[in-house]
């Protein structure tokens, strides 16, 4: 199940950006991802992964939601094929030395059918190792596959920047996220 009408992906298949009303314009992302106002929204294609990210994020998932205020977790990521590399703003960094010591992790808010999550971007996918730049990992409080009723190769909008619908709150510290 595709998340975007069909013709609305054939219009613009790689990345739309929105200030206060809707604008389209042909700007890469990575020119005003760090502008707060921006809201970047990205087209990409569900992919699998490399089936890692539970075991890896275990360590340090409960930072993620405390930097973020992400009340709680489920297990992975949603993996998002772009068509273009996205570097990702850090509202939020977890350091190396804060989990087991091999890279930072650079966090965003997103939202993605509705559903809050958080980019999760290890800071080496930056320079194409990973899955590389043009690829999103998804955290989220849900199993986004089953929630979004998603399957490989669906075509997505994944939003990030300003003020996003899904999170009414800004990013804060919390005490405890549950899994």
């Amino acid at each position: 199940m595709s998340l975007l009408p069909q013709a609305d992906a054939a219009v613009n298949p790689h990345t739309r950006m929105r200030t206060a009303g809707y604008l389209d314009i042909g700007v890469p992302p990575i020119l005003s991802a760090g502008l707060y106002w921006v809201i970047v929204v990205l087209v990409g294609r569900v992919t699998g992964g490399f089936g890692q990210a539970s075991g890896n994020l275990a360590a340090v998932a409960a930072l993620v939601c405390r930097r973020m205020g992400l009340p709680r977790y489920h297990p992975g990521t949603l993996n998002v094929r772009l068509n273009a590399p996205y570097f990702v703003e850090p509202e939020a960094e977890i350091a190396a030395a804060e989990y087991h010591g091999w890279e930072r992790l650079l966090l965003r808010r997103c939202c993605i059918g509705g559903v809050r999550g958080v980019i999760v971007r290890p800071e080496t996918h930056h320079t194409g190792n990973g899955h590389g730049p043009a690829c999103l990992e998804i955290l989220a409080e849900v199993h986004l596959r089953t929630a979004l009723a998603l399957a490989d190769n669906d075509i997505v909008e994944v939003t990030t920047g300003g003020v996003l619908p899904c999170w009414p709150d800004p990013p804060r510290d919390q005490a405890a996220c549950g899994s």
